[in-house]
């Protein structure tokens, strides 16, 4: 039974299209009693539309414009933002004068170090929350709070058999692909069952890598999936994994959603993000880290189970707690 701690807020969530988290958040918010207007940072989902429509500035003017004539009538009690800076600060700042008694709320999902113009965007609101612990140190204002991970996640995973020792799937930029090329290699040694699926949005990307710019040359094409795994077949195969590969933006220092997910979902991880081994969750016996540039996996921490933890430490980092702590219900 979900708390119904934000019954009778109205809430206005400004956020980008990415996988099927906005509506996990936007589902949450209004299983706990809110009224909630969702709009994403693009009207498409689809990636190359997207990149259409950033540089066709007319167009994107037009779709903000109207969010904002859509919701002009409504009194919302709060603003969430999820990256400020994938919207235009035209948009922000005219929003903002137009809901000015709304208590308005970022939370930033990259490091600023990958949106560096963010910063200038933080004046428009009266929280700044970040998943990033350095950002956080850095900029004394912010707020840390880790991602989340959906909370039947689990109960969903204890519903299918184990078929791989490790898996991945997700963006193959230059360096993921040479790290899980060099995971693969030491898989097949030692005779590991694998799913590994490097996603590039299109086989453009992949000329320009190997070709053009070199960044891969030792690539095949089809080293490379071209159209992204449904939603439903990615949770199917991590829910079938022991260990779950992950590796960070080497300019950022949070904990990326797949790290909190493997977390809430008790399996394994293996990553290459050190700071893991601050947050209260890490064991080693669950979380290997281990170096991006010459990755060594051990036998026996893919062949030892998992070793359960208190609850509290799946709570804390559930979707419910994460909107609690967000929107402050405790205080």
């Amino acid at each position: 039974m979900i708390e119904q701690c934000l019954k009778g807020c109205k809430i206005l969530f400004l956020t980008w299209p990415f996988y099927q988290y906005p509506k996990a958040i936007k589902d949450m918010m209004v299983n706990m009693g809110a009224d909630v207007r969702m709009y994403l940072s693009a009207p498409s989902n689809d990636f190359l539309k997207v990149r259409v429509l950033e540089r066709l500035e007319g167009l994107k003017r037009r779709y903000f414009n109207r969010i904002i004539d859509e919701i002009s009538d409504i009194e919302f009690d709060y603003i969430l933002v999820i990256n400020a800076a994938i919207f235009p600060e035209y948009f922000l700042r005219k929003l903002m004068s137009k809901h000015n008694k709304a208590i308005k709320i970022l939370y930033s999902w990259d490091s600023i170090a990958v949106y560096p113009k963010a910063l200038m965007l933080h004046k428009y609101f009266d929280r700044v929350y970040s998943f990033d612990y350095e950002d956080v140190k850095k900029y004394g204002y912010m707020i840390f709070l880790p991602l989340f991970c959906c909370d039947d996640l689990y109960d969903e995973a204890t519903k299918v058999k184990i078929k791989y020792d490790l898996s991945f799937v997700g963006f193959g930029h230059t360096e993921r692909y040479r790290f899980i090329k060099a995971i693969e290699k030491i898989a097949d040694k030692e005779q590991w069952n694998t799913f590994f699926k490097l996603y590039l949005p299109s086989k453009i990307h992949y000329i320009r890598g190997k070709y053009i710019k070199k960044l891969f040359p030792d690539a095949k094409k089809n080293d490379f999936i071209y159209k992204p795994l449904p939603l439903e077949v990615i949770k199917e195969i991590t829910s079938q994994t022991r260990i779950i590969i992950d590796m960070e933006l080497s300019n950022q220092s949070g904990l990326t959603m797949r790290t909190i997910e493997t977390h809430g979902m008790r399996k394994k991880l293996i990553t290459t993000n050190p700071n893991i081994k601050e947050y209260d969750f890490y064991n080693e016996n669950n979380i290997l880290v281990v170096d991006r540039n010459n990755p060594v996996v051990n036998s026996d921490f893919v062949s030892n189970e998992y070793e359960i933890l208190p609850d509290e430490l799946y709570n804390k980092y559930s979707l419910s707690n994460w909107i609690k702590v967000i929107f402050q219900v405790n205080k």
